[in-house]
């Protein structure tokens, strides 16, 4: 079963799936880690993941155009604002596992980042943590904990690169002659 969207958000999650799983140079990532087919799966299956995908996406594609990234009024600002209240609705209702929550807050922690906003970011990042948190400390043992292991990890590196992109600046995007 998987969600339905209409060809611009699928387009924009697509892109999100391919730029996410490249390195720092532009290469596909060795590993396949969270950002392969487990976000491949869970951007299909949980309207959370996808609607936050989305949002990377037409962020990104804004940043490539120049756009004004800080308007509100841009696509990727009202993508954001429907990825954001997917996600609360979700986290209220239960209707996402929690891995799927912790990806989509994780994934609108990258768009905060390329938009600039480490602190929201920040934000993200401290959500994606507490859903699992609680979730790990409930299923220690069970088979989707070998899945919070690798999201767990990731948020690590997530981490790590909102600590240096604050202290620095977000770094130069890797897409520039990718016509989509």
């Amino acid at each position: 079963m998987g969600v339905t969207a209409d060809s611009n958000t699928e387009r924009l999650s697509h892109l999100t799936a391919y730029v996410l799983s490249l390195d720092g140079n532009g290469r596909p990532l060795q590993d396949d880690g969270v950002w392969g087919r487990l976000f491949l799966q869970l951007s299909h299956q949980a309207g959370c993941v996808k609607a936050a995908a989305a949002a990377f996406g037409a962020a990104y594609e804004s940043s490539l155009n120049d756009a004004i990234v800080n308007s509100p009024a841009t696509s990727s600002w009202r993508y954001y604002g429907s990825a954001l209240a997917r996600l609360q609705s979700d986290l209220t209702d239960e209707t996402a596992d929690p891995e799927a929550l912790a990806l989509a807050s994780m994934v609108l922690a990258c768009v905060e980042i390329l938009s600039q906003h480490e602190q929201n970011a920040f934000t993200h990042f401290l959500g994606a943590v507490q859903i699992l948190t609680r979730t790990y400390q409930r299923r220690q043992g069970a088979p989707s904990s070998d899945i919070l292991g690798h999201i767990k990890d990731e948020l690590v590196k997530v981490n790590l690169s909102i600590g240096s992109y604050a202290l620095a600046q977000t770094p130069a995007l890797i897409l520039r002659t990718m016509n989509t």
